[in-house]
């Protein structure tokens, strides 16, 4: 199968604790050997591309809520810095009638530096990769609703449902899944050097309801936008 060796190279690459941005550059050759398109999102209905450049999200007046083609929805608050690093999925429908678009694997990285964000993701096959990195850790959403907290001195990931896995220090990983936390703070451990201390932790049900219930606007967004081939590029229609 054409992907044993991409696959190899990319187990190889975890176990070396290599920047999930660097990942997801390699997984983009597989890509490469379909049809590969960038990435697109829609926001308050308007189609945008995600080009080479990396695109900012830095919300000042109110939250920015979008919906990107590979059917995760992120609601970013105002005083947040997340930005798009890389995007690129696989089309599996080329025709020149407009059709409704049919994916293959898809490619997303992204990090969120500061600010509170709430996040639900579809999932993707088993080549996928959906990364959003902090500061302190690489968090990998494998499906369901995150709720993400970064400041200076901590890193909060809420797993409202579904799992992730985080990443972080001397290969160290760990798969969180519903009503646990993936908690990241800085421990200094000598003069020169800086580590991370990294783990999970299981949240009162209570602080997980209050979460959810400030989560259903974005939980309520799935399926409400259409993406579509059109004169050969991915556009986004808003159908609620």
């Amino acid at each position: 199968m054409r992907l044993s060796i991409l696959e190899f190279i990319v187990k190889y690459l975890y176990t070396m604790k290599i920047i999930p941005f660097i990942l997801m550059l390699s997984l983009c050759v597989t890509c490469a050997l379909g049809q590969t398109y960038k990435g697109v999102y829609v926001e308050n209905g308007k189609t945008i591309e995600i080009d080479k450049k990396v695109r900012r999200f830095a919300p000042t007046n109110s939250n920015e809520i979008l919906y990107f083609s590979n059917e995760l929805i992120a609601k970013v608050y105002t005083g947040s810095d997340f930005t798009i690093d890389n995007f690129f999925q696989e089309v599996n429908n080329t025709n020149k009638t407009p059709e409704r678009a049919k994916f293959g694997e898809h490619n997303f990285a992204s990090t969120l530096m500061n600010g509170t964000m709430i996040v639900t993701y579809s999932g993707g096959d088993s080549n996928s990769s959906c990364v959003v990195s902090t500061p302190m850790t690489d968090i990998e959403l494998h499906k369901g609703t995150f709720y993400f907290k970064v400041t200076e001195s901590k890193v909060l990931v809420f797993v409202l449902d579904g799992s992730l896995k985080s990443y972080g220090d001397k290969k160290k990983e760990n798969v969180v899944t519903a009503g646990y936390a993936v908690v990241a703070s800085p421990n200094d451990v000598g003069i020169l050097e800086d580590k991370i201390s990294l783990g999970a932790e299981k949240v009162k049900p209570l602080i997980i309801d209050k979460l959810k219930e400030e989560s259903k606007d974005v939980i309520n967004l799935k399926g409400t936008t259409l993406f579509s081939i059109i004169d050969g590029k991915i556009v986004g229609i808003v159908i609620n």
